[in-house]
């Protein structure tokens, strides 16, 4: 496993946000037990938020980190739900959709509805159009991991290369730094992106595929390749670890590069190493998601 070499820090609101989005959860019943509660706090589930946004506000803090709890708690209701029914809950939460109708049926929904209500202000009106393109193409990928899921189909590997990314959600990461910071590096941007993507996702694979094995389930890039060589564990994670170190350099040479052609990028830029840094952090040394807890908080 790569070491961690991107700069971490903590936002200094995260323990005070950490009970306060707890109490939010329980009383919007999308967390419904104090066993719940307790699985949350134990894996550190909303760290995660003050890590990757160490130098955000604490108001801003605060709805980052009930959308990516309510992000975490997605996991267990794909995994609950048959496929029909979670295509029935997807179309709820499209943007493009009278999500008004499910007022009342379903809290979870509607909590969702109530954040995306919530927006900061303060976001541009441009950067909301990105946002709904990224939220549908994380819906989109949320319903082609259940469709092989139900199937139990071991995915094509470009397939997954390439629907990895919304899955993870991060590009919605990308766009609430942008909420922060706003790049005007035009297409470079966009290439460091992919890349960042790509390297975080890798990384989280090589970290969770034991917890993947364990659940014969196949979405893992390690798992993938490796079935595509024989079974062939060890052989893979060398060959993925070499690309994980090559996309690390070719991440830190953009960013030079970006820097060079672009002083006002400075703050995106180091928002972006505090991001991969901090997403590294808080896998690999804060939580216990990839021990003896697995994906959100119902497996147990």
């Amino acid at each position: 496993m790569e070491t961690i070499q991107f700069p971490v820090a903590v936002n200094r609101f995260t323990k005070e946000l950490d009970q306060k989005v707890l109490r939010w959860a329980f009383s919007r019943k999308i967390v419904h037990s104090y066993e719940e509660l307790t699985k949350i706090q134990l894996q550190k589930i909303n760290y995660f938020a003050g890590y990757l946004f160490p130098q955000c506000s604490k108001h801003r803090l605060e709805w980052i980190m009930k959308c990516f709890l309510w992000l975490f708690i997605l996991d267990d209701i794909q995994e609950k739900l048959s496929e029909n029914e979670f295509q029935s809950f997807i179309k709820a939460l499209r943007i493009s959709g009278n999500r008004r109708k499910y007022l009342g049926r379903n809290p979870f929904i509607l909590t969702w509805i109530e954040l995306d209500a919530e927006l900061p202000s303060s976001f541009r009106k441009d950067w909301y159009v990105q946002w709904s393109c990224h939220w549908e193409n994380f819906l989109n990928a949320q319903l082609w991991e259940k469709r092989n899921k139900e199937a139990k189909i071991v995915p094509d590997l470009i397939d997954y290369q390439m629907n990895r990314p919304n899955i993870s959600g991060v590009y919605l990461s990308f766009q609430v730094l942008k909420g922060e910071h706003n790049p005007l590096a035009g297409c470079l941007s966009e290439i460091l992106e992919h890349k960042i993507a790509r390297w975080i996702c890798l990384s989280n694979d090589l970290l969770s595929a034991d917890k993947e094995i364990k659940n014969k389930d196949f979405h893992n890039e390690l798992i993938i390749m490796a079935l595509l060589s024989d079974g062939n564990i060890a052989r893979s994670q060398k060959f993925l670890e070499g690309e994980q170190k090559k996309l690390h350099k070719e991440i830190n040479l953009l960013f030079l590069e970006i820097l060079g052609d672009c002083s006002e990028c400075k703050s995106w830029v180091e928002g972006l190493k505090l991001l991969m840094g901090g997403c590294a952090f808080w896998s690999n040394e804060v939580t216990l998601r990839y021990d003896s807890y697995l994906n959100g908080v119902s497996y147990s």
